[in-house]
């Protein structure tokens, strides 16, 4: 009869750790990393032209990030500039960064992010995505070298501070399900609901556990 006792004993020991491993690891689960931060932008070239118009005596600002073309045979001329849209990015100090870029206008954009990416090229049809982590605060130029002065956006990096009196910001977006992934949200296993069912059961386990120690103790015969 002692021995039935004992392993009783073990037995309501390995339930109740196996109840109390499954309320940790919700926890863990609970406290997953948030998912980065993704953005799009696009490097655009804005185009416009005339034959009403007399073509203008000035010329355009050097760097390639303005053009300009004399008229045509029938009088037509035309001026474009290149742009990064949109022209301002805002995130938070500590954010995981994925920033997507679409290549619309121009055959290639050699670019820099100051502080952050040394380099990278985005060219036309195609997907460039640069993942970074925004530890450092303050303004940062995101600059086109083959269009200048014109093709350069700024990166704002919000401080603590400044996030603490702000309103709170908008779920971040998902990356699109037709182009590569780079991860998803985490599952949440420490929701409310989760938790509690989790409560549970580890109180009724340690009542369970209580009840067969008093009785294993105490020589109880229905052991």
């Amino acid at each position: 009869m002692p021995k039935i006792r004992i392993l009783f004993i073990f037995g309501a020991l390995a339930t109740t750790l196996t109840v109390l491993g499954v309320a940790t690891l919700g926890s863990d689960r609970g406290e997953a990393a948030d998912p980065p931060k993704i953005i799009y932008m696009s490097a655009v070239e804005f185009k416009g032209g005339t034959d009403a118009e007399a073509f203008p005596a000035a010329t355009a600002p050097a760097g390639g990030g303005y053009v300009i073309k004399p008229p045509d045979a029938n009088g037509r001329w035309e001026t474009s500039t290149y742009r990064w849209d949109p022209g301002t990015i805002v995130v938070d100090k500590g954010d995981d960064i994925e920033l997507w870029i679409w290549g619309v206008n121009g055959s290639q954009h050699p670019a820099t992010i100051e502080g952050y990416v040394p380099e990278f090229t985005v060219t036309r049809g195609n997907m460039t995505v640069l993942k970074f982590n925004a530890d450092k605060e303050g303004i940062f130029r995101i600059t086109c070298h083959a269009h200048q002065p014109s093709m350069e956006a700024q990166l704002v990096v919000m401080s603590e501070d400044a996030q603490a009196n702000d309103t709170p910001t908008a779920t971040p977006t998902k990356a699109p399900s037709q182009l590569p992934q780079t991860g998803g949200a985490p599952d949440d296993g420490g929701s409310p609901a989760t938790i509690g069912v989790i409560a549970l059961a580890a109180l009724a386990a340690a009542g369970i556990l209580g009840l067969m120690l008093k009785r294993g103790l105490q020589g109880d015969s229905s052991l």
